[in-house]
């Protein structure tokens, strides 16, 4: 039994891809745990990323489902959408994690992603 398995993503995948997204989150949960420290350039997180921006609709997803105190995948999820839009969305100073989420997902539903990707294309 893995560590992930007492913290499943109940987010129902549509793709081969999007069960791809979920198997990296739950091998990245299972190899950081109990680590001290995380890194964002870590495998798991850095294959997600490769996927691109397209991806952003199924991560706000997971994000919105785990988004509670006992959020796993918080830090997995925030350094996925940090990475993917780097140069184009930035907090400064201090931003508890649960307080990013709710900006991403905000940003989301309030379109913000759809004008940041239209002015980089």
């Amino acid at each position: 039994m893995r560590f992930s398995d007492d913290f499943p993503i109940n987010v129902i995948p549509k793709n081969d891809e999007e069960k791809y997204i979920i198997e990296e989150a739950k091998l990245w949960l299972d190899e950081n745990c109990f680590k001290s420290s995380l890194n964002p350039y870590e495998q798991h997180i850095n294959n997600v990323v490769n996927l691109g921006k397209k991806i952003t609709p199924f991560i706000i997803d997971i994000m919105r489902e785990n988004n509670n105190e006992e959020g796993m995948y918080t830090h997995f999820l925030l350094e996925i959408i940090c990475r993917l839009y780097e140069g184009e969305i930035e907090f400064k100073g201090y931003c508890p994690p649960s307080w990013c989420m709710n900006q991403f997902i905000q940003l989301y539903d309030n379109g913000g992603f759809d004008l940041i990707n239209k002015a980089t294309e």
